[in-house]
């Protein structure tokens, strides 16, 4: 295995608050456009998904699940085919805001309501996300502490070597907004 430092957003707790918000909203037929299936974050976002989603009896079958390009254009394609896959669909998870920002026009050309009947929560809560209308909720984190991090322990490296890779996770927020 390599031997790497990181530092990364603590995406499976946020998932988990949104999975947890949307439950506790009621909704019972929750669908995902993910990332791509090879990266971590996709992966670990995935996860944590499914075991919120039992833990409150929610199903959550491979007919839920999309997986995007970090696009708008991908967004909008893989949210028609998961509106195509999803005829009761109450809710959807972006794994990231871009792609959220295609799945929300697929839902309006789709006659889908946001949040009527179609609740949205999107991850990375880029500065777009409260101008969209409607403004959509996201999760949050801080890529300055994230860069502040990185930043310290390269210079402690510099400084003085050392083979004991870090795995630093920066803490996660959900903002809720209009779209949920």
């Amino acid at each position: 295995s390599l031997n790497v430092n990181a530092v990364m957003a603590d995406v499976a707790d946020g998932i988990l608050q949104v999975a947890n918000y949307l439950t506790g909203k009621g909704k019972r037929h929750i669908g995902f456009v993910n990332g791509p299936a090879d990266t971590m974050t996709s992966t670990e976002k995935l996860n944590a998904l499914r075991l919120a989603l039992y833990a409150q009896n929610v199903p959550f079958p491979s007919s839920h699940l999309v997986s995007s390009s970090f696009t708008a254009e991908d967004g909008y394609q893989q949210t028609i085919r998961l509106i195509e896959q999803m005829p009761k669909i109450d809710a959807i998870i972006y794994a990231d805001d871009s792609i959220a920002m295609g799945g929300m026009r697929a839902l309006r050309e789709h006659n889908l309501r946001i949040p009527e009947d179609v609740s949205v929560v999107g991850f990375g809560d880029y500065e777009i996300a409260s101008y969209i209308t409607p403004s959509l909720s996201s999760v949050r984190f801080d890529m300055r502490m994230m860069g502040r991090i990185a930043a310290r322990r390269l210079k402690m490296l510099l400084d003085e070597p050392d083979n004991d890779p870090w795995l630093v996770r920066t803490p996660t927020e959900l903002v809720i907004r209009d779209s949920s």
